[in-house]
């Protein structure tokens, strides 16, 4: 292709320009009164700036997830190393994990197969979550008795002792939303000490940790509670084994506390799937 004239005097004068691959419309030289070369260019530079601040932004937020995903490591390898060094849990409760009630409630039974406690609940009233619990021991007097007002699933629950007890016994369920429950009892000591047990349950089943806290000192871990198979002759176990619910605790845990968290969790997580 010949150039013109007029193009060749152009480009004999300097003034030659090869053509733009980036053409403006009306409207953007209106906007933009510069050659479209220079608008590129500042293009250019705001889309590298956006770029450089997602880059930032993105380095920011990983850095904040792993030094958080890194404190959380640490305190769960903390609590695990705290966990192996625990009291030993000399004492065993057993209870069938399914809910039988015979004898006024469900029993709980030593490892030997003896009748240790029977833990009972009524409900009075489903919708307004009135119900009430009572531990008693094999002889079936009372140890402990507890009442609530607000035992609904998916809703944070409330058992207190009834009137007149100086220990002033509480045990609360928080559900948690998508999270496993946290159970907590508290009491007072004859003393005028309030102890506080705090039971973690696992994710996926009933089981879980129990740990006590003490004003002034570490929490300790303290009882565990899991489902077991077991095929001691007095459970009857088919071929894979009897289904049980176990609670294990150290000997200066108060037990009646732990057995009737432990029949609290198996209600509870039986009446509400979980």
């Amino acid at each position: 292709m010949r150039t013109s004239q007029t193009e060749a005097h152009r480009i004999r004068e300097g003034r030659h320009r090869p053509p733009c691959i980036f053409k403006q419309t009306g409207v953007e030289k209106r906007k933009h009164p510069y050659p479209a070369h220079i608008f590129l260019l500042k293009y250019s530079f705001k889309i590298m700036h956006i770029s450089s601040l997602t880059v930032v932004t993105t380095l920011f937020v990983g850095i904040v997830f792993a030094s958080h995903t890194s404190q959380s490591s640490v305190s769960r390898l903390t609590r695990r190393d705290h966990d192996n060094n625990h009291n030993p849990f000399a004492n065993m409760y057993i209870m069938k994990d399914k809910l039988e009630y015979s004898q006024d409630g469900l029993l709980v039974y030593y490892p030997n197969g003896s009748i240790a406690y029977i833990f009972d609940k009524s409900v009075r009233d489903i919708r307004q979550g009135m119900s009430s619990v009572v531990l008693r021991n094999q002889y079936h007097q009372p140890l402990l008795t507890l009442n609530s007002q607000d035992d609904i699933c998916f809703s944070k629950t409330h058992y207190v002792e009834t009137n007149g007890s100086e220990s002033h016994h509480m045990f609360e369920i928080d559900p948690r939303g998508p999270k496993a429950d946290v159970y907590n009892f508290r009491y007072i000591t004859p003393e005028g000490e309030e102890i506080i047990y705090r039971y973690e349950r696992n994710y996926l089943d009933r089981g879980g940790k129990i740990y006590e806290s003490r004003k002034g000192k570490e929490d300790a871990y303290v009882g565990l509670l899991e489902r077991q198979y077991r095929w001691e002759a007095w459970l009857k176990p088919g071929a894979q084994g009897a289904r049980t619910f176990t609670l294990s605790c150290t000997a200066t845990s108060p037990q009646v506390e732990m057995v009737t968290l432990m029949g609290l969790v198996l209600t509870r997580t039986d009446a509400c799937k979980l």
